[in-house]
């Protein structure tokens, strides 16, 4: 049975790589915003079936934290919660620009 996997920011740096060397061998859904996959809205999960999320997409730059806390907390949360619903696992990236 081939593997069906997620990656959200899978238009970003590691994610565009990332599904080039993936695609050989498994079907990929990239979910970003740039090919209609808003994770902010649980719905672009619907209809999708997968057993493993690799969880990349993340907001790293601009000042308005209020923005990268709903992207990144919030579209974290979906993530885990189509995992949960449809017993995928998800791989989780941290992110490079970690503020203390």
């Amino acid at each position: 049975m081939e593997k069906k996997i997620i990656i959200t920011g899978g238009t970003g740096f590691l994610g565009k790589r990332l599904e080039s060397i993936l695609n050989k061998n498994m079907e990929v859904t990239n979910l970003s915003l740039s090919t209609g996959g808003d994770i902010l809205r649980y719905s672009c999960f619907k209809d999708i079936k997968a057993s493993h999320v690799i969880h990349l997409a993340a907001k790293t730059k601009g000042n308005d934290e209020d923005d990268m806390l709903k992207i990144n907390v919030y579209g974290t949360l979906n993530a885990l919660e189509f995992c949960k619903e449809s017993k995928a696992d998800l791989v989780f990236a941290s992110s490079a620009a970690i503020r203390s």
